[in-house]
């Protein structure tokens, strides 16, 4: 996986190993006109665990300068399945121990801040 944060020219470097212990190297140019995704750099504080989960989940963290936010809740096919209102400091626990097992999405969002996780429950 190769994450690059900025438009412009990168080179991406390679280095392949066989069982015999040769290698290969390959570099290209890549270029990036635009990035697109979700800059939540002031949300590193936000905690969902435990991940893997049984359906029991902990939220910790706190939105900066906000007093309300949402936690909502998707499957996998895009469809909300939980949601929840609160104050400032995130610190709540969740059941979601009467869904499906698999992949969800996990949104933690206010006016100006949002976070976004993806769990499994098992």
């Amino acid at each position: 996986n190769v994450n690059i944060a900025t438009a412009g020219t990168t080179t991406l470097t390679l280095k392949v190993f066989d069982d015999n212990g040769d290698s290969a190297m390959v570099s290209k140019n890549i270029t990036v006109d635009v990035c697109v995704g979700i800059n939540n750099n002031n949300l590193n504080n936000i905690r969902v665990y435990p991940n893997p989960s049984n359906g029991f989940l902990n939220i910790s963290g706190i939105f900066p300068n906000t007093e309300f936010y949402t936690i909502s809740v998707f499957n996998i096919e895009g469809k909300q399945v939980y949601a929840a209102n609160s104050v400032n400091t995130v610190a709540k626990s969740i059941d979601l121990s009467n869904l499906n097992k698999g992949l969800y999405i996990v949104k933690i969002n206010s006016e100006k801040y949002s976070s976004i996780n993806r769990i499994s429950i098992q």
